[in-house]
């Protein structure tokens, strides 16, 4: 159970949790603007419509492709129990549905190859005992661990859509 924290705590939390997300985006930047050129082409001045045309189908965004080939790869798309019956999943495989972990995954398995690491919420859904996963974006959170290395849940998560 987490304690409730005070107007000093909150302010002490945010004291560390700013300058790392800072120094994380200066590293992360470099990422985010190659992946964004991945997807334009360029041709030399007066090419014609022929040598763009060509250009644009040689054109290959090498990053993006092995994050989504490893993603494709790497999705869960059934869970059977060892008492299960062949086939059919098991029930708990519904609350993964009901969360929509099926679509989230992917964004989150990528994400984890282009960034070094992704992140998800779990809020509320209108369906009783259920909950839905949220991405959240890399560039715009941070997590603060104990342990970085072996503890599961942060101590505390700082997530903004602030560009700066």
């Amino acid at each position: 159970m987490t304690e409730a924290l005070d107007s000093v705590g909150v302010r002490a939390l945010l004291s560390q949790l700013v300058p790392r997300l800072q120094e994380k985006r200066k590293r992360l930047k470099k990422v985010v603007e190659h992946l964004r050129m991945e997807s334009k082409t360029y041709a030399p001045k007066g090419a014609t419509v022929e040598h763009r045309y060509l250009d644009s189908l040689t054109h290959t965004p090498w990053g993006t492709k092995i994050a989504t080939t490893f993603a494709q790869e790497l999705s869960v798309s059934g869970y059977l129990a060892p008492t299960s019956s062949p086939g059919d999943n098991d029930p708990a495989w519904a609350m993964w549905d009901k969360a929509r972990m099926q679509l989230v995954q992917d964004i989150l398995i990528r994400e984890a190859f282009q960034y070094g690491e992704s992140f998800a919420v779990g809020l509320p859904s209108t369906v009783a005992g259920s909950a839905v996963a949220k991405p959240l974006p890399p560039f715009h959170t941070i997590a603060l661990y104990e342990d970085a290395v072996t503890d599961v849940w942060p101590v505390a998560v700082l997530s903004t859509a602030a560009d700066r």
